[in-house]
């Protein structure tokens, strides 16, 4: 008998016979193997996916090959390549397994009020004898909803009598559409609404800049919405129709664009700062906010004069304060509010020192009725 010894530079004799068989040759075998062993697959005693739940005790720690083998001796390339076979047929087996599966689609008919659905393979309704000469049927009982099997009846009366039943308990869903409306909107409001009363966004960067919502992210906080087309109408503009909180007119021209058709839902939003550009943005977006109720700044500028703010809000927003009401130019000024420290100006004292002000009632006052000045006269040439 031929011995591997390890430490010896010396051949050990080889003994006759048949040639190594090579990685390849072994990988095909165990496929081939795997496909041999699902033409006996006998679904009677269902199991697991990676074969039947074994608990910690009854694990054997010792199938790989490579762990029987002694500490400090190299494991034979023989062993190696035997525990990779197995590898290869397990995963073999799940494939058919899969494939198999996935070719029981024949619905068999069932009665109202049954959400467990059972399916078939075979393209008749008779059973077909299989190589061991037992009639067989591959089926599948699937359900969104939980459901146990219980046990085959027997049953003795009615139009089945004689016939043998598979007893499923199932979980039948809660019929939430049928409650009235309103207590459907008080369910929507514990989910949709933020318990702080206002929604709080950010900006993450990257390689592209999204407008998300950290104190608001949960795994399945708005998986509500994907229930059903009427869920989804009902609860979405609760959802919209919260306040939301940017740090600037940056942050809401990209979060209304990452919105879509669902802007329409808006109705309050309130910014920290006001940047020119993107706040044209902002407006233009907003035309499609049809029932849209608020739009705050905390802070504007801080080297503004009364007249130049009049002319730079009104060519910044004028477009859509128009759009809000026709008949009513100037009713956009009730939608659009800048807190009282939003604007200031800056001077030099007697010194020579520049110092910011903040603009006090009588500005403030000049600035409202420009604006709406601008905003009557737009109307009555647009009329």
């Amino acid at each position: 008998m031929a011995v591997f010894q390890e430490g010896t530079a010396a051949k050990a004799p080889v003994k006759a016979g048949k040639p190594r068989k090579s990685k390849s040759q072994l990988q095909k075998e165990a496929e081939a193997a795997a496909s041999n062993d699902m033409d006996d697959l006998q679904l009677d005693e269902p199991q697991p996916p990676g074969g039947p739940e074994r608990s910690e005790a009854d694990v054997d720690r010792t199938d790989d090959p490579a762990e029987k083998w002694p500490a400090g001796k190299k494991v034979p390339k023989a062993l190696a390549m035997n525990n990779k076979a197995i590898r290869a047929r397990e995963k073999a087996l799940m494939e058919k397994f899969e494939l198999v599966q996935s070719k029981i689609t024949n619905p068999l008919d069932k009665d109202n009020g049954v959400v467990v659905e059972c399916c078939y393979n075979s393209n008749n309704m008779n059973a077909q004898m299989d190589k061991n000469f037992d009639y067989t049927h591959l089926i599948k009982l699937q359900s969104t909803n939980p459901f146990v099997l219980v046990r085959q009846a027997m049953l003795k009366e009615g139009p089945y009598a004689g016939h043998v039943a598979i007893i499923v308990k199932q979980s039948v869903p809660f019929p939430f559409l049928r409650l009235p409306k309103k207590i459907r909107a008080r369910v929507f409001r514990h989910i949709v609404l933020h318990p702080e009363g206002a929604i709080t966004m950010a900006l993450k960067q990257g390689g592209t800049k999204t407008a998300y919502a950290p104190s608001y992210q949960s795994k399945n906080r708005l998986a509500i919405l994907q229930v059903s087309h009427q869920v989804h109408d009902e609860a979405l503009p609760l959802l919209y129709g919260q306040l939301f909180h940017f740090p600037g007119t940056q942050v809401i021209s990209s979060f209304l664009l990452q919105l879509g058709s669902n802007r329409k839902h808006l109705k309050n939003i309130r910014s920290d700062t006001y940047n020119s550009q993107s706040a044209r943005t902002v407006f233009h977006l907003l035309t499609e906010a049809a029932s849209f109720e608020r739009l705050s700044f905390a802070h504007v500028s801080s080297n503004e004069q009364p007249k130049t703010a009049i002319r730079n809000i009104y060519n910044d927003a004028h477009g859509w304060l128009l759009g809000l009401d026709p008949k009513n130019p100037s009713k956009g000024l009730n939608v659009l509010s800048f807190d009282h420290s939003a604007f200031h100006w800056r001077e030099k004292d007697e010194e020579g020192n520049v110092i910011v002000k903040q603009w006090g009632p009588a500005e403030q006052v000049e600035f409202l009725k420009g604006l709406k000045t601008r905003l009557d006269t737009a109307g009555r040439k647009g009329a």
